[in-house]
Protein backbone atom coordinates (compact mmCIF):
# COMPACT_ATOMS: atom_id res chain seq x y z
CA UNK A 1 0.00 0.00 0.00
CA UNK A 2 1.61 3.34 -0.94
CA UNK A 3 1.14 6.28 1.72
CA UNK A 4 0.34 9.60 0.46
CA UNK A 5 0.40 12.84 2.39
CA UNK A 6 -0.93 15.97 1.21
CA UNK A 7 -0.02 19.12 2.99
CA UNK A 8 -2.91 21.97 2.12
CA UNK A 9 -1.72 24.74 4.56
CA UNK A 10 2.44 25.59 6.01
CA UNK A 11 3.92 28.21 8.14
CA UNK A 12 7.54 27.63 9.26
CA UNK A 13 8.65 28.53 12.50
CA UNK A 14 11.46 31.11 13.30
CA UNK A 15 14.05 28.47 14.14
CA UNK A 16 14.27 25.36 11.98
CA UNK A 17 16.45 21.76 13.41
CA UNK A 18 17.49 20.10 10.73
CA UNK A 19 15.84 16.67 11.02
CA UNK A 20 13.45 16.43 8.43
CA UNK A 21 13.46 18.53 5.11
CA UNK A 22 10.31 19.19 3.21
CA UNK A 23 11.27 21.04 -0.15
CA UNK A 24 8.01 23.75 -1.25
CA UNK A 25 7.89 26.09 -3.87
CA UNK A 26 8.71 28.57 -3.98
CA UNK A 27 11.02 28.03 -0.75
CA UNK A 28 12.16 25.54 1.47
CA UNK A 29 10.90 24.86 5.11
CA UNK A 30 12.63 22.86 7.60
CA UNK A 31 10.12 21.33 9.47
CA UNK A 32 11.31 20.06 13.23
CA UNK A 33 11.48 16.24 14.17
CA UNK A 34 9.27 16.81 17.43
CA UNK A 35 6.43 18.38 15.57
CA UNK A 36 5.63 14.70 14.06
CA UNK A 37 4.01 11.61 14.98
CA UNK A 38 5.75 8.36 13.99
CA UNK A 39 3.16 6.11 11.83
CA UNK A 40 5.60 3.01 12.14
CA UNK A 41 5.13 2.54 8.62
CA UNK A 42 8.07 2.05 5.64
CA UNK A 43 6.56 3.35 2.71
CA UNK A 44 6.66 6.95 0.58
CA UNK A 45 6.30 10.18 1.38
CA UNK A 46 4.65 12.22 -1.52
CA UNK A 47 3.41 15.88 -1.40
CA UNK A 48 0.25 16.80 -3.81
CA UNK A 49 -0.12 19.21 -6.83
CA UNK A 50 2.14 22.32 -6.24
CA UNK A 51 4.91 20.54 -3.56
CA UNK A 52 7.78 18.77 -4.41
CA UNK A 53 8.46 15.30 -3.33
CA UNK A 54 9.78 15.45 0.92
CA UNK A 55 13.01 14.03 1.95
CA UNK A 56 12.68 12.34 5.54
CA UNK A 57 16.22 12.57 6.49
CA UNK A 58 18.28 9.47 8.07
CA UNK A 59 14.77 7.25 7.96
CA UNK A 60 12.52 5.43 5.69
CA UNK A 61 9.50 5.84 8.36
CA UNK A 62 6.68 7.92 7.41
CA UNK A 63 5.52 10.28 9.51
CA UNK A 64 2.59 12.97 10.12
CA UNK A 65 2.03 16.14 10.86
CA UNK A 66 0.85 17.34 14.65
CA UNK A 67 1.04 21.02 15.05
CA UNK A 68 -1.64 22.53 14.38
CA UNK A 69 0.01 26.07 14.37
CA UNK A 70 2.09 24.61 11.10
CA UNK A 71 -0.08 22.24 9.32
CA UNK A 72 -2.01 19.03 9.16
CA UNK A 73 -1.98 16.09 6.48
CA UNK A 74 -4.35 13.38 5.44
CA UNK A 75 -3.11 9.99 4.72
CA UNK A 76 -4.38 7.96 2.67
CA UNK A 77 -3.98 4.65 0.87
CA UNK A 78 -3.84 4.46 -3.01
CA UNK A 79 -8.17 3.88 -2.91
CA UNK A 80 -8.03 7.56 -1.64
CA UNK A 81 -9.02 5.74 1.65
CA UNK A 82 -8.16 8.08 4.73
CA UNK A 83 -5.50 6.20 7.01
CA UNK A 84 -5.33 9.32 9.65
CA UNK A 85 -6.48 12.93 9.73
CA UNK A 86 -6.39 15.26 12.01
CA UNK A 87 -10.48 16.45 11.02
CA UNK A 88 -13.81 17.11 12.95
CA UNK A 89 -15.48 14.08 14.11
CA UNK A 90 -18.72 15.59 15.72
CA UNK A 91 -19.74 19.56 16.61
CA UNK A 92 -22.86 20.88 18.79
CA UNK A 93 -24.33 24.58 19.07
CA UNK A 94 -25.22 26.26 21.91
CA UNK A 95 -27.21 29.77 21.91
CA UNK A 96 -23.88 31.73 20.49
CA UNK A 97 -21.08 28.90 21.26
CA UNK A 98 -19.89 25.95 19.44
CA UNK A 99 -17.45 23.10 20.37
CA UNK A 100 -16.34 20.70 18.41
CA UNK A 101 -14.48 17.25 18.79
CA UNK A 102 -11.50 16.53 16.31
CA UNK A 103 -10.55 12.97 15.10
CA UNK A 104 -7.91 12.09 17.91
CA UNK A 105 -11.13 13.52 20.58
CA UNK A 106 -9.55 16.66 21.63
CA UNK A 107 -12.56 19.62 22.37
CA UNK A 108 -11.66 22.49 20.54
CA UNK A 109 -14.32 25.73 21.42
CA UNK A 110 -15.77 29.00 20.13
CA UNK A 111 -17.79 32.02 20.98
CA UNK A 112 -19.32 33.46 23.42
CA UNK A 113 -18.08 32.40 27.34
CA UNK A 114 -19.90 34.77 29.62
CA UNK A 115 -20.45 31.62 31.75
CA UNK A 116 -17.13 29.94 31.02
CA UNK A 117 -19.25 27.44 28.46
CA UNK A 118 -16.32 27.14 26.11
CA UNK A 119 -14.22 25.38 29.66
CA UNK A 120 -11.27 27.11 28.72
CA UNK A 121 -10.81 28.34 32.35
CA UNK A 122 -12.19 31.63 32.01
CA UNK A 123 -15.06 34.12 30.71
CA UNK A 124 -13.34 35.39 27.76
CA UNK A 125 -14.75 34.68 24.58
CA UNK A 126 -13.40 33.43 21.33
CA UNK A 127 -13.73 33.86 17.55
CA UNK A 128 -11.93 31.32 16.70
CA UNK A 129 -12.14 27.84 17.90
CA UNK A 130 -9.16 26.94 21.03
CA UNK A 131 -8.14 23.68 22.75
CA UNK A 132 -9.59 22.98 25.57
CA UNK A 133 -7.15 20.37 26.62
CA UNK A 134 -9.70 17.74 27.18
CA UNK A 135 -10.59 15.20 25.27
CA UNK A 136 -14.09 13.52 24.68
CA UNK A 137 -16.43 11.03 21.90
CA UNK A 138 -19.49 12.93 22.59
CA UNK A 139 -20.76 16.39 22.96
CA UNK A 140 -24.18 19.04 23.80
CA UNK A 141 -24.93 22.50 24.34
CA UNK A 142 -27.82 24.01 26.38
CA UNK A 143 -27.94 27.64 25.75
CA UNK A 144 -25.18 28.71 27.91
CA UNK A 145 -23.36 25.90 28.90
CA UNK A 146 -21.64 22.70 27.38
CA UNK A 147 -21.76 18.66 28.50
CA UNK A 148 -19.12 16.12 27.17
CA UNK A 149 -18.76 12.53 27.39
CA UNK A 150 -15.45 10.93 27.40
CA UNK A 151 -14.02 7.68 26.39
CA UNK A 152 -14.96 6.10 29.51
CA UNK A 153 -18.47 7.52 29.56
CA UNK A 154 -17.98 9.85 32.33
CA UNK A 155 -19.80 12.25 32.02
CA UNK A 156 -17.71 16.14 31.94
CA UNK A 157 -19.60 19.49 32.32
CA UNK A 158 -18.77 23.62 32.01
CA UNK A 159 -20.67 26.78 31.58
CA UNK A 160 -24.12 28.44 33.41
CA UNK A 161 -25.87 26.02 36.20
CA UNK A 162 -28.32 28.58 37.42
CA UNK A 163 -31.21 25.56 37.63
CA UNK A 164 -29.04 23.03 38.10
CA UNK A 165 -28.76 22.20 34.34
CA UNK A 166 -24.72 20.49 35.00
CA UNK A 167 -26.07 18.35 37.41
CA UNK A 168 -23.51 19.14 40.27
CA UNK A 169 -25.85 19.36 43.34
CA UNK A 170 -25.44 23.05 43.20
CA UNK A 171 -26.67 26.27 40.80
CA UNK A 172 -22.93 27.62 40.59
CA UNK A 173 -21.28 28.21 37.31
CA UNK A 174 -18.24 26.09 36.35
CA UNK A 175 -16.05 27.25 33.86
CA UNK A 176 -13.53 24.41 33.61
CA UNK A 177 -15.05 20.79 32.42
CA UNK A 178 -16.38 19.53 35.84
CA UNK A 179 -16.62 15.73 35.92
CA UNK A 180 -20.30 15.03 37.35
CA UNK A 181 -19.20 11.55 38.58
CA UNK A 182 -22.31 9.67 36.51
CA UNK A 183 -21.81 8.06 33.55
CA UNK A 184 -24.02 7.66 30.23
CA UNK A 185 -23.72 6.79 26.12
CA UNK A 186 -25.70 9.69 24.78
CA UNK A 187 -26.47 13.61 25.96
CA UNK A 188 -28.95 15.89 24.85
CA UNK A 189 -29.25 19.54 26.39
CA UNK A 190 -32.20 22.25 26.29
CA UNK A 191 -32.17 25.96 27.10
CA UNK A 192 -31.21 24.99 30.46
CA UNK A 193 -31.94 20.93 30.93
CA UNK A 194 -29.94 18.04 30.24
CA UNK A 195 -31.08 14.69 29.75
CA UNK A 196 -28.63 11.43 29.49
CA UNK A 197 -29.39 8.07 28.88
CA UNK A 198 -27.12 5.90 31.21
CA UNK A 199 -25.38 2.09 29.53
CA UNK A 200 -28.65 0.47 30.65
CA UNK A 201 -30.99 3.17 28.88
CA UNK A 202 -32.51 4.57 31.81
CA UNK A 203 -32.62 8.04 30.74
CA UNK A 204 -31.90 10.89 33.99
CA UNK A 205 -32.35 14.30 34.04
CA UNK A 206 -31.34 17.43 36.20
CA UNK A 207 -32.27 21.06 35.35
CA UNK A 208 -34.81 23.74 34.54
CA UNK A 209 -38.14 21.79 35.10
CA UNK A 210 -40.83 24.61 34.80
CA UNK A 211 -42.86 23.19 32.05
CA UNK A 212 -42.51 19.08 33.28
CA UNK A 213 -39.70 18.88 30.70
CA UNK A 214 -37.85 16.35 33.12
CA UNK A 215 -40.62 13.97 32.99
CA UNK A 216 -40.58 13.40 36.50
CA UNK A 217 -44.38 14.21 36.96
CA UNK A 218 -44.06 17.52 39.01
CA UNK A 219 -42.31 21.02 37.88
CA UNK A 220 -39.76 21.41 40.29
CA UNK A 221 -36.01 22.02 39.46
CA UNK A 222 -33.24 19.50 39.82
CA UNK A 223 -29.67 20.29 40.26
CA UNK A 224 -28.55 16.52 40.34
CA UNK A 225 -29.25 13.86 37.96
CA UNK A 226 -32.59 12.08 38.37
CA UNK A 227 -33.91 8.54 36.91
CA UNK A 228 -37.08 9.62 35.09
CA UNK A 229 -37.92 5.80 35.47
CA UNK A 230 -38.00 5.29 31.91
CA UNK A 231 -35.81 3.97 29.37
CA UNK A 232 -34.82 5.29 25.77
CA UNK A 233 -32.40 4.87 22.88
CA UNK A 234 -32.12 8.52 21.60
CA UNK A 235 -33.33 11.75 22.87
CA UNK A 236 -33.27 15.11 22.01
CA UNK A 237 -34.67 18.49 23.68
CA UNK A 238 -35.88 21.83 22.88
CA UNK A 239 -35.78 25.11 24.90
CA UNK A 240 -38.02 23.61 26.74
CA UNK A 241 -39.59 20.27 25.89
CA UNK A 242 -37.68 17.05 25.40
CA UNK A 243 -38.48 14.02 22.78
CA UNK A 244 -37.28 10.36 23.66
CA UNK A 245 -37.12 7.30 20.59
CA UNK A 246 -37.58 4.14 22.92
CA UNK A 247 -36.03 1.00 22.00
CA UNK A 248 -39.24 -0.05 19.96
CA UNK A 249 -39.02 3.19 17.80
CA UNK A 250 -42.02 4.93 19.59
CA UNK A 251 -41.64 8.18 20.08
CA UNK A 252 -42.66 10.01 23.69
CA UNK A 253 -42.67 13.74 24.49
CA UNK A 254 -42.59 15.70 27.75
CA UNK A 255 -42.74 19.51 28.78
CA UNK A 256 -43.84 22.89 27.07
CA UNK A 257 -46.18 22.22 24.00
CA UNK A 258 -47.80 25.32 23.49
CA UNK A 259 -47.33 25.13 19.88
CA UNK A 260 -48.23 21.49 19.38
CA UNK A 261 -44.08 20.39 19.93
CA UNK A 262 -44.87 17.34 21.69
CA UNK A 263 -46.94 15.94 18.67
CA UNK A 264 -50.02 14.94 21.20
CA UNK A 265 -52.35 16.92 19.17
CA UNK A 266 -53.48 19.57 21.18
CA UNK A 267 -51.17 22.60 23.18
CA UNK A 268 -51.43 20.95 27.03
CA UNK A 269 -47.99 21.22 28.20
CA UNK A 270 -46.56 17.47 30.23
CA UNK A 271 -45.03 16.66 33.37
CA UNK A 272 -44.82 13.00 32.09
CA UNK A 273 -43.41 11.65 28.84
CA UNK A 274 -46.44 10.72 27.24
CA UNK A 275 -46.50 8.68 23.70
CA UNK A 276 -47.12 10.29 20.76
CA UNK A 277 -48.64 7.40 18.70
CA UNK A 278 -45.51 7.30 15.81
CA UNK A 279 -42.49 6.01 15.48
CA UNK A 280 -39.32 7.28 14.46
CA UNK A 281 -35.39 6.61 14.16
CA UNK A 282 -34.45 9.81 14.93
CA UNK A 283 -35.39 13.09 16.38
CA UNK A 284 -33.93 16.59 16.91
CA UNK A 285 -35.85 19.66 18.66
CA UNK A 286 -35.87 23.23 18.13
CA UNK A 287 -36.84 25.84 20.44
CA UNK A 288 -40.87 24.98 19.98
CA UNK A 289 -40.40 22.80 17.44
CA UNK A 290 -39.98 19.02 16.82
CA UNK A 291 -38.22 16.73 13.60
CA UNK A 292 -38.31 13.20 13.37
CA UNK A 293 -36.96 10.97 10.44
CA UNK A 294 -38.83 7.96 10.66
CA UNK A 295 -37.73 4.26 9.29
CA UNK A 296 -38.25 4.75 5.54
CA UNK A 297 -36.55 8.26 5.71
CA UNK A 298 -39.56 10.42 5.17
CA UNK A 299 -39.65 13.70 7.11
CA UNK A 300 -42.40 14.81 10.07
CA UNK A 301 -42.29 17.78 11.83
CA UNK A 302 -44.86 19.42 14.53
CA UNK A 303 -44.71 22.56 16.66
CA UNK A 304 -44.54 26.39 16.14
CA UNK A 305 -44.23 27.36 12.34
CA UNK A 306 -44.46 30.79 12.27
CA UNK A 307 -40.84 31.02 9.92
CA UNK A 308 -41.58 27.99 8.09
CA UNK A 309 -39.48 26.04 10.30
CA UNK A 310 -41.63 23.30 10.07
CA UNK A 311 -40.97 22.82 5.92
CA UNK A 312 -44.50 22.48 4.75
CA UNK A 313 -44.85 25.59 2.68
CA UNK A 314 -46.84 27.93 4.88
CA UNK A 315 -46.63 29.35 8.45
CA UNK A 316 -49.06 27.60 10.43
CA UNK A 317 -48.52 25.67 13.19
CA UNK A 318 -49.09 21.84 13.24
CA UNK A 319 -50.22 19.88 16.74
CA UNK A 320 -49.44 16.41 15.63
CA UNK A 321 -46.53 15.50 12.94
CA UNK A 322 -47.18 15.67 9.64
CA UNK A 323 -45.62 14.44 6.37
CA UNK A 324 -43.26 17.05 5.04
CA UNK A 325 -42.80 15.01 1.82
CA UNK A 326 -38.65 14.79 1.96
CA UNK A 327 -36.89 12.80 2.69
CA UNK A 328 -33.09 12.34 4.58
CA UNK A 329 -30.66 10.88 6.72
CA UNK A 330 -30.15 13.35 9.42
CA UNK A 331 -31.62 16.30 11.06
CA UNK A 332 -30.86 19.54 13.17
CA UNK A 333 -32.64 22.16 14.42
CA UNK A 334 -31.86 25.84 15.74
CA UNK A 335 -34.32 28.07 17.61
CA UNK A 336 -36.65 28.70 14.45
CA UNK A 337 -34.65 26.64 11.27
CA UNK A 338 -34.28 23.08 10.40
CA UNK A 339 -31.42 21.12 8.80
CA UNK A 340 -31.42 17.91 6.83
CA UNK A 341 -28.74 15.91 5.10
CA UNK A 342 -30.48 13.66 2.71
CA UNK A 343 -28.80 10.48 1.21
CA UNK A 344 -26.55 12.00 -1.02
CA UNK A 345 -25.26 14.47 1.51
CA UNK A 346 -26.91 17.64 0.41
CA UNK A 347 -27.84 20.03 2.56
CA UNK A 348 -31.57 21.42 2.49
CA UNK A 349 -32.92 24.31 4.78
CA UNK A 350 -35.96 25.80 5.82
CA UNK A 351 -37.07 28.19 8.23
CA UNK A 352 -36.08 31.32 9.72
CA UNK A 353 -33.15 33.26 8.31
CA UNK A 354 -32.84 36.86 9.22
CA UNK A 355 -28.95 36.42 10.34
CA UNK A 356 -28.29 34.11 7.36
CA UNK A 357 -28.40 30.88 9.54
CA UNK A 358 -29.55 29.26 6.21
CA UNK A 359 -26.87 29.37 4.28
CA UNK A 360 -28.32 30.26 0.95
CA UNK A 361 -26.64 33.84 0.55
CA UNK A 362 -29.82 36.04 1.45
CA UNK A 363 -31.50 37.04 4.80
CA UNK A 364 -34.71 35.99 3.21
CA UNK A 365 -36.95 33.17 5.63
CA UNK A 366 -37.92 29.59 3.76
CA UNK A 367 -41.41 27.74 4.39
CA UNK A 368 -40.21 24.74 2.30
CA UNK A 369 -36.97 22.74 2.12
CA UNK A 370 -33.83 24.17 -0.25
CA UNK A 371 -31.11 22.78 -1.38
CA UNK A 372 -27.97 25.01 -0.45
CA UNK A 373 -25.89 23.43 -2.88
CA UNK A 374 -23.34 21.80 -0.92
CA UNK A 375 -22.74 18.72 1.08
CA UNK A 376 -22.13 17.30 4.60
CA UNK A 377 -21.72 14.47 6.47
CA UNK A 378 -23.27 16.20 9.67
CA UNK A 379 -25.03 19.69 10.91
CA UNK A 380 -25.41 21.18 14.07
CA UNK A 381 -27.39 24.46 14.78
CA UNK A 382 -29.31 26.86 18.04
CA UNK A 383 -30.34 29.61 18.01
CA UNK A 384 -29.43 31.33 14.85
CA UNK A 385 -26.12 29.78 13.13
CA UNK A 386 -25.11 26.57 11.59
CA UNK A 387 -22.21 24.12 11.13
CA UNK A 388 -21.80 21.59 8.40
CA UNK A 389 -19.27 19.17 8.70
CA UNK A 390 -18.29 17.93 5.05
CA UNK A 391 -16.50 14.70 3.80
CA UNK A 392 -13.25 15.52 4.03
CA UNK A 393 -13.63 16.87 7.92
CA UNK A 394 -13.61 20.25 6.94
CA UNK A 395 -15.90 22.80 9.13
CA UNK A 396 -17.74 25.28 7.68
CA UNK A 397 -20.18 28.01 9.22
CA UNK A 398 -23.07 30.59 8.68
CA UNK A 399 -25.71 32.80 10.21
CA UNK A 400 -25.53 34.81 13.28
CA UNK A 401 -21.78 35.34 14.18
CA UNK A 402 -22.14 38.04 17.63
CA UNK A 403 -20.26 35.76 20.38
CA UNK A 404 -17.38 34.76 17.69
CA UNK A 405 -19.45 31.17 17.18
CA UNK A 406 -18.64 30.43 13.65
CA UNK A 407 -14.80 29.91 14.41
CA UNK A 408 -14.26 32.70 11.61
CA UNK A 409 -11.70 35.09 13.63
CA UNK A 410 -14.34 38.10 13.84
CA UNK A 411 -17.91 38.90 15.20
CA UNK A 412 -19.41 38.75 11.32
CA UNK A 413 -22.46 37.77 10.42
CA UNK A 414 -22.55 35.16 7.33
CA UNK A 415 -25.35 34.18 4.87
CA UNK A 416 -23.90 31.64 3.22
CA UNK A 417 -21.97 28.46 4.54
CA UNK A 418 -18.09 29.42 5.16
CA UNK A 419 -15.15 27.72 5.79
CA UNK A 420 -13.66 27.80 9.23
CA UNK A 421 -10.34 26.95 8.18
CA UNK A 422 -9.94 24.65 11.31
CA UNK A 423 -9.57 21.40 8.91
CA UNK A 424 -6.26 22.04 6.66
CA UNK A 425 -6.17 18.97 4.86
CA UNK A 426 -7.69 16.29 2.71
CA UNK A 427 -7.58 13.54 1.04
CA UNK A 428 -5.70 13.36 -2.56
CA UNK A 429 -8.46 12.79 -5.61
Amino acid sequence: MLILLKITAIQGPDNYPSDVIMTLRPKSVLIPYRWFHHIHTQYQIATGLDFSNSVVNGTTDVFSAGNDKLFEVAIVDNDGNVAHADNVRTVACGYAHTVIIKDDGSVWSTGYNFYGQLGLGDTSSRTQFANTGITAKMVACGHCYTIIIKDDNSVWVTGDNWSGQLGLGDTNSRYQFTNTGITAKFVACGSAHTVIIREDGSVWVTGRNYYGQLGLGDTNNRNQFTNTGITAKQVACGDEHTVIIKENGSVWGTGYNYHGQLGLGDTDPRTQFANTGITAKMVACGSDHTVIIREDNSVWTTGDNSSGQLGLGDTNSRYQFTNTGITAKFVACGDEHTIIVKEDNSIWVTGYNYHGELGLGDTNNRNQFTNTGITAKQVACRAWHTVAIKDDGSVWSTGWNRGGQLGLGDTDDRHEFTDTGIVICEVIP
